[in-house]
């Protein structure tokens, strides 16, 4: 065990002769903010809290003397890791698996995912320990608590200690710290407690399902987060998933044309409440009523969402197009999958005629299943001639591509 005690003493000298008579502290007093003892060493996760000024920050400062921080960089957060992959895998597990952010600055996030952010730093440069005063204090209380989550489920993947810090309570059942230390204040007292029940998902428990049809994913809000009022092409499954009756999950499966079967196609989670397990529940609820069912997602190789709903990585689908870049004047092959560099390479004419004469050809068709019908494509190929966003579009669209398959 180790003994903390830290006071703090009024000596005569700073009082006056005002205060002397006044208040009757010309002896001076000694204020003790600490005295406690704590286990050695500190378990991986330990919670500081209790009501202001009882000592808080200068608890933390004791148990975080050597822990620093991390700068933040200015780039993209993609960027933040030398390894981009590694990045994007760090990302999806503080919950900013989303490819708006990965290429967003620190300065454009919102507060909630400036915190993840934040966290998402220290685990770039590589901390073995991390200590954070005011711990999501700033955030609203449904966001600061799922946020204490995805912070906890992280440093315990990663086998990163912390020293979290805050006055506020209510994220304790969300961070479910191994040592809570809690603080009350004039005087100072301190109680500490040690977590007995294994770790659970909170969320889980309070999350409902229910089908829904083209209507509603047309007008709800989580579908403005992929591809909003896209009319269905072939028929589609909607799964809604709510939390104390707030919608923050949505699951599009369809028709598996050539054998009947299904296939998820769009797994959306509202932003605040990402990295909580939600997209693997509304695979698992999906795969109840459709077993066959399979995906492919390129998103999978970052955030194993479709494996810890049960899926197997099956053979990488690879796509592939008659389009020969060679014969693209000025055009670059390594930055094919830049949509915006498409569209600026085919704003010059010259290039468009280019990309239209490749289309003019047979042998030349769209991916995966999006092939030119015969009859569309004299109409596909004046439109590419003619219309320099579109014709970047469909090169874009064409680019060789490996996506993961997963089937349960």
């Amino acid at each position: 065990m180790r003994r903390i005690r830290r006071a703090f003493t009024v000596q005569p000298a700073c009082t006056s002769a005002l205060i002397a008579e006044a208040f009757g502290v010309a002896a001076g007093w000694t204020d003790v903010v600490l005295d406690l003892e704590l286990p050695e060493p500190l378990p991986p996760i330990v919670f500081v809290t209790g009501e202001s000024g009882c000592g808080k920050t200068t608890l933390l400062r004791e148990l975080a003397e050597g822990v620093g921080e991390a700068p933040l960089p200015d780039g993209p957060l993609h960027s933040w890791h030398s390894d981009e992959k590694r990045a994007l895998h760090l990302l999806s597990l503080v919950g900013l698996g989303d490819a708006r952010l990965f290429v967003a600055r620190y300065k454009h996030l919102s507060d909630s995912q400036q915190a993840r952010a934040r966290l998402y730093a220290l685990l770039c440069a590589g901390a073995g320990c991390v200590a954070i005063d005011e711990f999501l204090s700033t955030l609203d209380r449904h966001s600061a608590r799922a946020v204490a989550f995805t912070t906890q489920k992280a440093l315990r993947l990663l086998g990163v200690r912390a020293i979290l810090c805050s006055a506020h309570d209510d994220i304790e059942p969300y961070l479910q710290p191994d040592l809570v230390i809690r603080g009350s204040a004039f005087p100072s007292r301190w109680t500490t407690k040690r977590r007995s029940s294994p770790i659970r998902n909170p969320f889980l428990d309070r999350l409902r399902f229910s089908w829904r049809d083209y209507a509603w994913y047309r007008d709800s809000p989580l579908s403005s987060l992929h591809y909003r009022g896209k009319k269905p092409g072939t028929p589609k499954d909607h799964l809604r998933a709510a939390l104390d009756g707030r919608e923050i999950g949505a699951l599009v499966g369809s028709l598996r044309v050539y054998d009947g079967g299904r296939r998820i196609s769009r797994v959306i989670v509202h932003p605040a409440y990402r990295g909580l397990g939600i997209g693997a529940a509304l695979v698992r609820r999906y795969l109840r009523r459709f077993p066959r069912a399979d995906t492919l997602a390129v998103m999978a190789d970052f955030n194993p969402v479709f494996e810890r709903a049960g899926m197997t990585r099956r053979r990488d689908v690879r796509s592939h197009s008659n389009i020969r870049p060679e014969q693209l004047p000025d055009f670059d092959p390594a930055y094919w999958s830049d949509r915006a560099y498409c569209r600026d390479w085919a704003s010059k004419a010259e290039h468009r005629q280019a990309l239209a004469s490749q289309f003019r050809d047979s042998r030349c068709g769209q991916l995966r299943q999006n092939h030119v019908r015969e009859s569309d494509r004299a109409a596909l190929v004046a439109r590419i001639s003619n219309d320099p966003i579109y014709a970047g579009d469909q090169l874009w669209k064409i680019r060789p591509m490996r996506i993961p398959r997963f089937s349960a």
